[in-house]
Formats: C-alpha cells, structure tokens, sequence
C-alpha cells in the first residue's frame, strides 16, 4: 500500500516520503495514528493541499536541525571502555552510549539516528555522524579512554558500598521515625 508520511518514522523513511508498507500496517497503526495518509486518496485537492503543508514542516524541521547540527559540532563526548592487559579492550561503544551521553550533556537524539556501522572497540578518537533531519547530519566527536578493568572493578564496588550506606542510613531514619511517632 502506498502511503505519505506525515512524521519521521525511523527505518522506514523522512516526513513527506512516499513509502510502499504493507496494508495492515498503513490501516492499523500509521494512519491512526496520524503518521501517514494515503498516496492514493480519493480527494486529490486535499492531498495537494496535506502535501503543502508537509513540505512546509519538513523545511521548519530542516532549520531546526541544521541549529542542532551547529551545536553538535562543538560537542565531545568521552566513554570509557575496561582494558586488560597489552591494551586488550573488553566491550564495545554502540549507538545507545554515545544517544545517552549527549542527553546527559543536554542534546536528545534517538540511538537509531546514530550511524555507527559497527561498535567502537578501540581506544582512542572517533568521528561518529548523527542524522538529524533526512539532509541534515552532524558529526560528534567521540573520546574512547581506556580504564584498567582493576580501575573499574574498585569503582563499582565503592559505588555499591555507597549506595548499600545510604539505604541503610534510610532504614535507620525510619525506625527513628516511627519511635518518635
């Protein structure tokens, strides 16, 4: 069935594409949903007119875009990966990392917009290209350091022993609470 999205739907295509999708589909979820309509509708001046209204959003969302790319550009991001012994690296960096590291720094990006052929497994520098918009990419350096895997195992348990302080230091506070009450 051919439809016209009205959104981006990720894997399938850009706001404004005519896609071929099966009709269960196209029936059942994207045209309730108001993601797409039909190519083939009966009332071709309305469907002129949607597709006005199409292009004009796709090119809103176009500048939108290329103002993200723009800061993206400055944005270095820094993962960090276990190595063992003779720099072997234990792990990978997906797409998924570098999605959650440029939301903590402020940036939201779906992890399916990063275009990583395959996982980072070497230390070092990477270039990594976002699509922001179906024209508009952004690259975003990628900072992979290595930390000794005895490095790393010090700093989970230090971390869980802090946690399992602090909801002991809860427990305690509640049973005061209840003593007082």
């Amino acid at each position: 069935m051919e439809i016209i999205l009205t959104e981006d739907i990720a894997g399938l295509g850009d706001i404004g594409e005519q896609v071929n999708v099966k009709p269960g589909y196209a029936r059942n979820f994207l045209i309730p949903q108001g993601l797409a309509i039909e190519s083939g509708s009966k009332n071709g001046r309305a469907l002129a007119h949607r597709m006005k209204q199409l292009a004009a959003k796709k090119l809103l969302l176009k500048g939108a875009a290329l103002e993200k790319g723009n800061a993206l550009k400055q944005v270095k991001v820094e993962l960090s990966l276990k190595v063992g012994e003779h720099d072997k690296v234990f792990g990978a960096i997906h797409s998924k990392d570098i999605a959650e590291a440029l939301k903590v720094l402020g940036y939201e990006v779906d992890r399916r917009r990063v275009m990583l052929i395959e996982p980072i497994k070497k230390i070092g520098l990477h270039t990594v290209k976002i699509k922001l918009h179906s024209e508009v990419f952004a690259e975003v350096e990628v900072q992979v350091l290595g930390v000794s895997a005895q490095e790393g195992d010090v700093a989970k348990a230090a971390a869980k022993l802090k946690e399992k302080m602090e909801m002991e230091d809860n427990k305690e506070k509640k049973k005061r609470g209840k003593k007082d009450a």
